[in-house]
């Protein structure tokens, strides 16, 4: 649990149980394989990454900075926006980690800003490794 001494709210997120998750979903990120058309000048999948890659830390930083100013609608839209740029790249630990935050935060919870930017960026670093390891063409 992560308590909140500014305003003295428990955001109850379990990191444990998010570091058990396995980082991808290898089946999905089949799926968006298998819509890359041969001849292509970009493989879709590896300008997904690179998109992926681009964009996540913005989000990141977004959240981070928005929970540092007790700023619950910026923290909700950042958490909401990293949630989809994971959930499309089949980062699925990443994603289950930014809804939890982004039901937390609904909750009137603002998780702890420095353990969850943390938290996030492991995650994210993860993800993108393997992304670029297995996946990138």
């Amino acid at each position: 649990m992560i308590f909140n001494e500014t305003t003295h709210t428990q955001a109850r997120i379990d990191f444990q149980r998010f570091d058990r998750m396995v980082p991808l979903d290898h089946e999905h990120l089949r799926v968006l394989k298998g819509l890359e058309k041969p001849g292509d000048l970009v493989s879709f999948l590896s300008d997904l990454i690179q998109t992926f890659t681009r964009e996540s830390p913005l989000s990141v930083r977004a959240l981070h900075d928005a929970l540092q100013a007790h700023n619950s609608s910026a923290a909700k839209y950042a958490a909401h926006q990293l949630k989809g740029l994971a959930s499309n790249m089949g980062a699925i630990k990443l994603a289950e980690l930014s809804e939890a935050i982004e039901i937390e935060i609904e909750d009137g919870r603002l998780p702890d800003p420095l353990n969850t930017k943390t938290v996030l960026e492991r995650y994210r670093s993860e993800a993108i490794d393997l992304l670029v390891r297995d996946w990138k063409a």
